[in-house]
């Protein structure tokens, strides 16, 4: 009989190992339960600055309509794909600005925020043994989290508040030139470039009102010219990937007309239009 026993335990345990290993390589990932999911994937891996010296960082410019043309339902929409694609695939050392299109967009202020890596822990201990060090790196890394916390919940609450508000016109061309602000910086070279705008993309200010338009090609040319010829000239976007989210129409242009004026503008501009539709598709946010 204990022959027979012993026989029964050692088929258990070659048919099914994994259930008494103790390896904790082999065990599963404990799933994160804390309600902010972004910044726990934001803060993953970071104590070492080494860690990401290898990976291309990138700079994020986020464009928001608020015009009244916008329906709440809709504004509620760009908040959560902000949300899930924007915030949830940033990483340390990714920068991001965010500005939202009005009436006078040019003018509208533009968050920022830039997610540093945690600093090199000194430990101030005569000892200096292993002790002192783990406990010193997770007091800075419990500090750091906090840090990068309070910069994510902050620039989410001025978001919201934003799509709360709503303007009569919607100045997309003027808000496309704060790229000029958000990518001009000493290392910008260094880093991917994207720009997410959040828009019917009716553009509508006292110069050019889509509503009241027939997007033929000789009026987008027109258009373009009249950009390059006015102050400033168009925007230089080059190595700018623009992906767009909620781009649709109810007047009499067409979407494939709206569609054709924007990828005329931004390769005129010199960036790369990669997508344009009415709803999110995956960002692909490429090291």
């Amino acid at each position: 009989m204990k022959n027979l026993s012993f026989f029964l335990i050692i088929i258990y345990i070659v048919s099914f190992p994994h259930l008494g290993c103790r390896d904790s390589s082999k065990l599963p990932v404990e799933p994160n339960n804390s309600t902010n999911v972004s910044t726990s994937t934001i803060i993953s891996g970071t104590t070492h600055n080494e860690s990401f010296a290898n990976r291309r960082n990138k700079v994020v410019l986020v464009l928001f309509d608020i015009s009244r043309s916008i329906s709440k339902d809709e504004k509620e929409k760009y908040y959560g794909y902000f949300e899930k694609n924007v915030m949830r695939h940033l990483k340390i050392n990714d920068i991001l600005f965010v500005g939202r299109i009005t009436n006078n967009s040019l003018n509208e202020p533009l968050l920022n925020i830039t997610l540093e890596p945690m600093k090199s822990v000194d430990i101030q201990n005569d000892n200096n043994n292993e002790f002192y060090r783990k406990r010193a790196e997770a007091k800075a890394r419990k500090k750091h989290r906090e840090q990068l916390r309070e910069k994510i919940l902050t620039i989410k609450k001025q978001v919201n508040n934003w799509l709360s508000g709503e303007t009569d016109a919607t100045d997309i061309l003027g808000a496309i030139r704060i790229v000029n602000q958000a990518f001009d910086f000493n290392d910008a070279d260094n880093y991917n470039k994207w720009m997410i705008i959040m828009s019917d993309m009716m553009h509508a200010s006292n110069n050019y009102n889509f509503n009241n338009l027939k997007l033929t090609d000789q009026i987008i040319q027109n258009i373009i010219s009249l950009e390059g010829e006015s102050q400033g000239g168009l925007p230089d976007m080059h190595f700018i990937n623009v992906y767009v989210c909620g781009a649709f129409t109810i007047s009499s242009i067409t979407t494939h007309e709206l569609h054709n004026f924007w990828e005329e503008y931004f390769t005129a501009c010199g960036a790369h239009l990669i997508k344009f539709s009415r709803t999110p598709l995956n960002w692909d946010f490429k090291e």
